[in-house]
């Protein structure tokens, strides 16, 4: 059997043969605690759905665990004794980091299309955290493509570079200086529409380069951490060719890839770590993988920056002078949102196959945060596709209402709402059951049934604060390029392909209220060890206790030589889950792991298990 399969059916095979993660009873009572309870740093990484996510917390093996997108397709490689276990650099996180000893140490990953191996890549955020024991020579933290085409941060003495290249193009670089023994979160971004790269140390920008391509192409030359590995990098003084050198002198901790710029904002917010304060409301609705998610929290330009796995595919349009960096509607949450006059404002979102121009969506929920400056007359808050099929929220006078229809036939259900009044909305449209039902702050309203179980591809414009191009009411299609302008705030505009359940839309609707923590046991049956959960809390909560919509690491000595045959879902998904590693986001990608039933953390099935 292969290292790679023993693996498979091990460190997974025993990491819960049949989990049972079940509140025991009512929330416990916290006990005093000399400190505060540690935070779950990766919870923020993750709301910001990167494609790669490397924690380097492993205590033993030689597997660099991806927590991203792409799973275990780029899991990584430790090379020449990386010591493992040594303590984290984000204060108050309990997971550990990587020790690199200067000398034969590395972190090597995989090619993979979505970071190296496709392009041209018109936009990417990498980040990391990282401590030098010295200052001497050239020190690389991390380095993506070969001499020619890629992107690289790296030390030269007391000076931190980050840059990017393309062979024949241009080749750039920013620098600041850093301090021996120190640690440091650092950030590149790449940003193709202006040909820049921004760096970014402790969340203060250091310096943008001068042009250097609109995208870089692609670039299989080795990705690793804590070393030049595989065809070498490129320098401002030059190319490098060999195959393994520039080892770092120190600790690499949390490192993180997006194909997306992340904003000064949000790279902020990671720099923080675990000293932040108030809430990250927007890690809320991430849990439960949104396809599209426009937080509309800029204070400038015309980009609505989508924040979903899908980033600048999805990137929003604010046209004809929506007034942005207005307080936002998630009390508190630092994030603004964007006010529309009533007029003309409206923000358009490209048509996209995961969202409107694919074959068939047979769930679909959309939600909202929204405060009307009065009730007069139709005002869209959101609306998709035209006169034959699509989905709509809207208000015609003191009335909200959502629906959708197919073939030019559909179904609303409506509750009214007042004036100067924040609120939560959701549109849920479930083929399963054939239903369309709303929620407003969480409560239900309908539902109605739909003749349809799908609904088909529907390309007509998709507009937020107006109608783009078309929609449909109850009373018939609404033709024209614009028109039926909302006035009020609109904040937080979130869609999943799939049909939320009432306890996930009760949660994004409480926003940053005081979320409750429940006791957690995990059991298992047959021979072996019990499973450990990573983190052993959730932030704010008593030790062994989360909240709703945790995000769990589990695992479990393979010693006994457990396998798994299958990962049985929930009544919500049915799918079965290969891997060897199931650490992925409650309800988001592994329900039948580690799902949540009536706003309560807990696992309805495992799997089955056999030595």
């Amino acid at each position: 059997m292969s290292k790679r399969s023993a693996v498979w059916r091990g460190v997974l095979g025993l990491l819960l043969v049949v989990l049972m993660a079940i509140i025991l009873g009512s929330p416990g009572d916290t006990p005093a605690l000399a400190q505060p309870p540690a935070c779950n740093y990766s919870e923020t990484v993750l709301a910001d759905n990167p494609i790669a996510y490397w924690r380097l917390g492993e205590a033993s093996g030689t597997t660099a665990v991806n927590l991203g997108s792409l799973g275990s397709a780029v899991d990584g490689t430790y090379q020449g004794g990386v010591t493992l276990g040594t303590t984290g650099l984000v204060e108050s996180d309990t997971d550990t980091a990587a020790g690199i000893d200067g000398s034969d140490d590395v972190v090597f990953f995989p090619a993979h299309p979505d970071i190296n191996t496709g392009g041209p890549y018109a936009a990417r955020t990498i980040e990391l955290w990282f401590q030098a024991s010295s200052l001497s020579g050239t020190q690389m933290l991390y380095k993506e493509g070969g001499y020619l085409n890629g992107f690289n941060i790296f030390l030269e003495g007391d000076q931190l570079y980050v840059g990017a290249f393309a062979d024949g193009v241009g080749q750039q670089w920013v620098s600041t200086p850093v301090l021996v023994d120190t640690a440091y979160h650092v950030a590149l971004v790449f940003d193709g529409s202006a040909q820049t790269v921004t760096g970014y140390l402790n969340g203060a920008g250091f310096g943008t380069t001068p042009p250097i391509a609109d995208a870089i192409p692609y670039h299989e030359g080795g990705t690793s951490v804590g070393a030049v590995y595989y065809e070498g990098t490129l320098y401002p003084s030059g190319p490098v060719t060999y195959d393994l050198g520039d080892h770092l002198d120190g600790i690499m901790d949390e490192v993180a890839l997006y194909n997306r710029i992340l904003s000064p904002a949000r790279i902020q917010r990671h720099a923080a770590g675990c000293s932040a304060v108030g809430c990250d409301y927007q890690a809320i609705p991430s849990i439960d993988g949104p396809v599209g998610y426009w937080r509309l929290g800029e204070t400038s330009g015309t980009t609505a920056a989508n924040i979903s796995s899908l980033g600048i595919e999805l990137d929003g349009e604010f046209v004809n002078g929506v007034t942005l960096g207005v307080a936002g509607l998630v009390t508190g949450d630092a994030d603004a949102a964007a006010s529309f006059d009533g007029t003309d404002d409206l923000v358009t979102i490209p048509s996209h196959l995961a969202i409107n121009t694919g074959t068939t969506y047979p769930a679909r929920t959309i939600e909202l945060w929204f405060r009307a400056n009065d009730l007069e007359g139709t005002q869209v808050l959101y609306e998709e596709g035209g006169g034959t099929a699509g989905f709509n929220i809207f208000l015609d006078g003191a009335e909200l209402n959502v629906g959708a229809w197919a073939s030019e036939a559909g179904v609303w259900v409506s509750t009214p709402v007042a004036a100067s009044t924040t609120y939560h909305v959701a549109l849920v449209f479930d083929g399963a059951t054939q239903s369309v039902t709303g929620y407003l702050d969480g409560t239900p309203f309908g539902p109605d049934t739909t003749w349809f179980t799908e609904m088909s591809s529907h390309s007509a414009g998709i507009g937020i604060g107006s109608i783009n191009e078309d929609t449909r009411y109850p009373s018939g299609p609404a033709v024209g390029a614009t028109g039926d302008n909302f006035g009020g705030i609109i904040d937080e505009v979130v869609l999943y392909n799939s049909a939320l359940a009432q306890d996930r839309i009760q949660a994004h609707a409480l926003g940053c209220g005081t979320a409750t923590c429940y006791a957690l046991s995990l059991s298992r049956t047959g021979d072996g060890a019990v499973p450990v959960a990573s983190p052993t809390s959730s932030s704010g909560c008593a030790e062994n206790e989360y909240v709703a919509g945790a995000y769990i690491l589990l695992t479990a000595d393979a010693d006994p030589g457990w396998e798994v045959s299958g990962w049985t879902g929930t009544e919500n998904d049915a799918r079965q889950h290969r891997r060897d590693q199931h650490s992925r986001h409650a309800r988001q990608r592994a329900r039948g792991q580690c799902s949540l039933c009536r706003g309560l953390l807990r696992a309805d099935t495992g799997a089955d298990g056999r030595g």
